[in-house]
C-alpha cells in the first residue's frame, strides 16, 4: 500500500456522497460517511461485518434515503430515492445474493422491471427483447441463448447476466457486492476481466470483498469502511494488504495464530460405500475433537456428500453409524435429533429466518430448559441469547432486531448460535466463512476449536484453503465425487490441495 490519498488525478467524480449519516433505531451504520467513485477506475470498498458497507450501497442505489448528508452525480447534487431513480442516473448494482428469477430465461431476467421498452401496442416484443438481450450479454463478454433459463445456467454466468442486467440501464457505475464469493478460480478471472474492460469504457466499478488478495489485484483505491466511518484510503501497488486488514480490524495481525488442536479420540461418524447422486461410493471416519476439512472445486460432490451425512440429501448406497450405532437421518430435523447439525452454504434459503428477530432466529427449536410443558419461559431464553451473543461475539443493537439487518458474518453467528443451542456430537459446517470478514472468520474458527476439545466431531467444507490449513486437522480431496487424497494438515500445501483437486501431476 502508499499512504492514505486524499485525491488521485484519475477520471473525473461520477458519484459523490458527503456527509453521509444513516441510523437505525438510534444505533449509527454510518456516520459522516465520504465517498467519491471516478470515472474509469475499479475502486474497492473493505471492512469488516457490520462496518457499515451493505447501508452504504443501499444508500448510493436508492434502497435506503440518508438521514444526513447529499449525494451528486457528476457534480450535480441528486434525490435517489428509489432503484429506478438510482437506475436513471447510471447507477446499478449486483449483489451477493443473486435477485436473478430461476425459473425464466435471461432476456425476461434482463427485461424484468422495464417491460414497458419492449411493449408494442399493449404487446411484448419478444424479439426486440432478444436482440436487446444479445446486446446486453455482449458487454459483459457472455454468448449465451436469451432463451436459455437462468437457472440451467453455471453460477458463474448468473454472476454476469446480473452485471449485464445492471449495466442495461445503469451503465456509467456498477456496484459489486461479494461477486466472487461462490466462483471457481476460472469464473472469478472472466469477472476480472469484464470490470477492467468496463474501467476502460469510463464506468466507475466499485468491488465489495473480504478477498483481500483479489482487491489488491484488481482495484485501483481501497476505501476502508469501520464502525460506520471512512477509516482510510489507499492506493494500491504491489505491496502488503496488512495496511488494509489493519484499518479494517485494528490488531488483525494476531489473529492468524492458529489455534491449539485437540487431540482426535473415537469413531463417532462413520460411513461406509456411500453413494449420493449416482456418484461412486466412498468411506469416511470423523473422529471426537477432530476436524476433517474436506476441499474441491465447484462440482466435485463435498457440498453433496456433506448434506447426505446431514440427513438434506437421501444416500444411494452404503451405511452409516454414530458413536456405533445405526444412523439412517430421514432428515435434517432426524440428524439433529441424533446430535448430528449442519450449517448450510446458502444462509439466504437454508438458515435464517426472515422476518423474524435475532432472538427467535436463535431460539426457534426451544432447545434445553426454553420450554417446560409447551410453554415457553422468557427467562431461559433471554439467558440462552445472551450466552450466545458472548460467545459467539454477535454484533447487533440488541436481539429483537430482524436477522435481515445484520451483516452476513453476524447472521452467520446467529445460525451457528442456533445449533450449539444444543448438545452436538457431530458438526459439519459448509462453506463457513462464505462472504464474512477476518474478526467474523476468527471468531468463527475459534469457537470450531472451543468444540473440538468437548470431543465434538468436525466435518469442514471449504473452498478456502487457508483456513483448511488453519483449522484442519486432516484434508479431503475430492474430484468428480471421488475422494483422490487425503493429507495431514502438517503436509498439506495449497500447491498439493489444488494439484490433487484439478488432478494435476502430484
Amino acid at each position: 500500500m502508499t499512504g492514505p490519498l486524499t485525491e488521485t488525478t484519475q477520471g473525473a467524480p461520477a458519484l459523490r456522497a458527503q456527509g453521509i449519516g444513516k441510523s437505525f433505531g438510534g444505533v449509527a451504520a454510518l456516520r459522516g460517511v465520504d465517498l467519491t467513485i471516478r470515472e474509469g477506475e475499479i475502486l474497492g470498498l473493505a471492512g469488516a461485518n457490520g462496518a457499515g458497507k451493505s447501508t452504504l450501497i443501499n444508500v448510493l442505489t436508492g434502497q435506503l434515503t440518508p438521514d444526513t448528508g447529499t449525494l451528486s452525480v457528476r457534480g450535480s447534487d441528486v434525490m435517489l430515492d428509489a432503484p429506478r431513480r438510482a437506475a436513471h442516473y447510471g447507477i446499478g448494482v449486483v449483489r451477493q445474493e443473486l435477485d436473478l428469477v430461476p425459473d425464466l430465461t435471461i432476456a425476461e431476467n434482463l427485461a424484468l422491471g422495464d417491460e414497458r421498452a419492449f411493449r408494442r401496442r399493449g404487446i411484448l416484443d419478444r424479439g426486440k427483447m432478444r436482440d436487446s438481450a444479445v446486446a446486453a450479454l455482449a458487454r459483459v463478454g457472455l454468448q449465451l441463448e436469451p432463451s436459455t433459463l437462468v437457472g440451467d445456467l453455471a453460477i458463474g454466468d448468473q454472476q454476469l447476466v446480473a452485471a449485464a442486467r445492471a449495466l442495461r440501464s445503469a451503465g456509467s457505475v456498477l456496484l459489486l457486492d461479494e461477486p466472487t464469493s461462490s466462483l471457481t478460480p476460472f469464473e472469478a478471472e472472466r469477472l476480472f476481466t469484464v470490470m477492467r474492460a468496463l474501467r476502460d469504457e469510463g464506468v466507475g466499478v466499485v468491488f465489495i470483498s473480504h478477498r483481500l488478495n483479489e482487491v489488491s489485484a484488481l482495484c485501483d483505491r481501497v476505501v476502508v469502511l469501520r464502525d460506520g466511518q471512512v477509516a482510510g484510503e489507499y492506493g494500491v501497488d504491489d505491496t502488503s494488504m496488512s495496511e488494509v486488514v489493519e484499518a479494517m480490524v485494528p490488531g488483525a495481525q494476531a489473529l492468524t495464530r492458529e489455534a491449539e488442536r485437540a487431540t482426535p479420540g473415537r469413531v463417532m461418524l462413520s460411513a461406509e460405500g456411500i453413494g449420493v447422486h449416482g456418484r461412486a461410493p466412498l468411506d469416511l471416519d470423523l473422529r471426537t475433537g477432530e476436524v476433517i476439512g474436506l476441499f474441491g472445486l465447484v462440482g466435485a460432490g463435498k457440498s453433496s456428500l456433506a448434506r447426505a451425512l446431514a440427513g438434506l440429501t437421501p444416500t444411494s448406497s452404503g451405511t452409516m453409524t454414530i458413536d456405533g450405532s445405526a444412523y439412517r437421518p430421514k432428515s435434517a430435523a432426524d440428524a439433529f435429533s441424533m446430535g448430528v447439525a449442519c450449517l448450510s452454504e446458502d444462509r439466504r434459503f437454508e438458515g435464517i429466518l426472515p422476518g423474524l428477530s435475532v432472538r427467535r432466529n436463535i431460539a426457534v427449536r426451544a432447545p434445553r430448559d426454553t420450554a417446560r410443558a409447551g410453554v415457553l419461559r422468557t427467562g431461559a431464553i433471554t439467558r440462552l441469547v445472551g450466552e450466545m451473543f458472548e460467545r459467539l461475539r454477535i454484533k447487533a443493537a440488541d436481539d429483537s432486531l430482524d436477522i435481515r439487518d445484520l451483516s452476513g458474518g453476524n447472521q452467520q453467528k446467529v445460525l451457528l448460535g442456533r445449533l450449539l443451542a444444543e448438545e452436538l456430537r457431530v458438526l459439519i459446517l459448509d462453506e463457513p466463512t462464505h462472504g464474512i470478514d477476518v474478526r467474523a472468520k476468527h471468531d468463527l474458527l475459534t469457537t470450531v476449536g472451543d468444540l473440538t476439545r468437548k470431543g465434538v466431531a468436525v466435518l469442514m467444507v471449504s473452498s478456502e484453503i487457508p483456513e483448511l490449513l488453519a483449522a484442519c486437522d486432516r484434508i479431503l480431496v475430492m474430484r468428480r465425487g471421488e475422494v483422490v487424497a487425503q493429507m495431514a494438515a502438517g503436509e498439506a500445501t495449497e500447491q498439493l490441495l489444488m494439484s490433487a483437486a484439478t488432478g494435476g501431476a502430484q
